[in-house]
Order: C-alpha cells, then sequence, then structure tokens
C-alpha cells in the first residue's frame, strides 16, 4: 500500500491541471483515497501519503474539487490527525 500511495503521490505532484490526467482515473483515484480504510490506516506514513494525494487532487481539480461535503470534511479530519500526531 506504501508503493502505490508513493507512486500516486509522486504522478499527481507531475501534474499542473486536469489537462495532465485521465479523468476517469482520477475520478477512481480520488474515490479512493477517501474509503475508511485509507483514512484509518495502521501505517502513519500511509495515511500521510494518502492525505498529500488528496490535496494534490484539489490543487489539480482547483477550483472543482471532485469530493462532496463529507468528503471534505474527511479529508480535513485526517489532515487535523496528522497534524496532532
Amino acid at each position: 500500500m506504501f508503493k502505490f500511495c508513493q507512486n500516486c503521490c509522486k504522478s499527481l505532484g507531475e501534474c499542473d491541471s486536469l489537462d495532465d490526467v485521465n479523468s476517469s482515473e482520477l475520478h477512481s483515484l480520488s474515490e479512493a483515497l477517501v474509503q475508511p480504510f485509507l483514512q484509518s490506516h495502521r501505517s502513519r506514513e500511509v495515511r500521510a501519503l494518502v492525505a498529500c494525494c488528496i490535496a494534490d487532487i484539489f490543487r489539480v481539480c482547483y477550483p472543482d474539487p471532485p469530493y462532496d461535503e463529507s468528503q471534505r470534511r474527511v479529508s480535513i479530519i485526517l489532515y487535523a490527525k496528522l497534524l496532532v500526531m
């Protein structure tokens, strides 16, 4: 899981806009990243990489992120938990 998240982070970090990514792949990835098993993964490193990927998705998709209000809330809670630990 760590390697997968690391690769996603690297790939998303190289994107500047939606023109640089496949929209169906980005949608699938964005949905996967807000799943509870990743948000509460036992590895802090995996949770940190998930948070980085979500931040990159917000950046790439600005101003229309692919997340609804509850998914955004889950992401913010993940960031807060990572900052506290």
